[in-house]
């Protein structure tokens, strides 16, 4: 793609083709693993995320937001041989970082006022806190690949909403488990099939959202965009739900610990659009994550029983990242003074220690958002949306 063409639209813009990839020989067939990581007892399509639903949901709002006319929507160079080559997780990080994640990051950027979408932001820079020598031994195993924050201060900007990895496509496809021999019809596992390899990058990013309380979740490679939604297999009525007051997110992260459901959808990569985009009616992978950032902005946390995906409402008091830079603190952390089944939210700061190499996110929970957005924009540039 030229980086000079420019879309005329948000869906114009997350309907373009993605770049053809030429692979190399991995240096190595392993994947990063989490220790000790959860399982989803079952899995199973998740129908609701799809192109239907992102027309009606929040009142065509979405939809309508995706098509307004805009300038300024300038496609993202792609140098040939050194953005669209990938035999490991770093060149697959480069590749994504490049196009994927500059446009879906710019999207989001022209909605913040009208959506209350999440950000995308990468893995913090190796290396940057090697003084910090308190992380304890679970967060060290909790290091997805990026993640999403929210844009405003007054919702917590520094709580994770949306857990992603990042794989190599020739080491991992989802049609691998959902496409074989390792899951059944009811999509339960096989037995002995949820500790096999193959089956690490599922258990790994299922582990983020329960310790995470995120709901929303992805693995993205050069292939596909896998992503879903962790809820549990059993549905809880409203009155137990919410009659009694002990029901916390620390039961109902035990509950998603042991009889869980991931719901997931698999975007391919080559999904696009071809003609005209008032004509194209399908999820691409760009589309997808902007969906999915949308709804994570809006409602990001795991509960016991979740609407229809098409009944998501917007977020009220939707505030810009000025506003909440001028009229907010940011929020005192409760790490110390409060037990983790009183905390409803879970940090960012908290769990999340890992960000990309080349990004200056901090991981004090005291930090604030508007500097991080500045330092995630001279990062990963977004481009200027009139």
């Amino acid at each position: 793609m030229d980086g000079e063409a420019k879309a005329e639209s948000i869906f114009e813009f997350l309907t373009a083709r993605n770049p053809d990839i030429h692979y190399q020989t991995p240096h190595s067939k392993s994947l990063t693993t989490v220790r000790n990581s959860l399982y989803p007892r079952q899995l199973k399509t998740w129908d609701e995320f799809s192109f239907s639903t992102l027309e009606t949901v929040y009142g065509r709002r979405l939809i309508d937001e995706a098509r307004k006319g805009r300038s300024s929507l300038a496609y993202p160079s792609v140098l040939a041989t050194i953005d669209d080559v990938v035999h490991d997780e770093p060149t697959t990080t480069h590749a994504l970082t490049v196009w994927n994640h500059r446009i879906v990051a710019t999207s989001l950027q022209a909605v913040q006022g009208t959506l209350h979408p999440s950000i995308w932001v990468p893995r913090r820079r190796k290396g940057q806190h090697e003084t910090d020598k308190k992380t304890t031994k679970e967060s060290t195993r909790l290091e997805p690949d990026a993640g999403a924050v929210s844009i405003c201060q007054n919702c917590c900007s520094e709580t994770e909403r949306l857990p992603k990895d990042y794989k190599v496509a020739s080491k991992w496809r989802s049609s691998a488990i959902f496409g074989g021999w390792m899951t059944g019809k009811a999509g339960k596992w096989t037995p002995g099939q949820a500790s096999k390899p193959e089956a690490k990058p599922i258990r790994q990013v299922y582990t983020y959202c329960v310790k995470f309380g995120c709901r929303y979740g992805c693995i993205i490679t050069t292939q596909e965009a896998f992503i879903f939604r962790i809820k549990l297999r059993t549905e809880v009525s409203v009155a137990d739900a919410n009659g009694d007051s002990s029901r916390d997110e620390a039961a109902l992260r035990q509950a998603l610990s042991t009889n869980g459901l991931m719901e997931y959808v698999s975007i391919p990569w080559e999904n696009h659009r071809q003609g005209s985009s008032n004509e194209y009616r399908a999820l691409t992978v760009n589309l997808a994550l902007w969906f999915v950032h949308i709804l994570a902005g809006n409602a990001h946390e795991v509960d016991w029983n979740y609407p229809n995906l098409w009944e998501e409402h917007l977020a009220t008091g939707v505030c810009t990242t000025n506003d909440a830079s001028e009229n907010s603190e940011p929020e005192t952390d409760r790490e110390d003074s409060e037990p983790p089944q009183a905390r409803r939210s879970f940090k960012l700061g908290s769990y999340s220690k890992k960000r990309r190499r080349d990004s200056g996110v901090s991981d004090d929970p005291h930090y604030s958002f508007a500097a991080v957005f500045e330092s995630f924009t001279t990062q990963v540039p977004l481009l200027s949306l009139q």
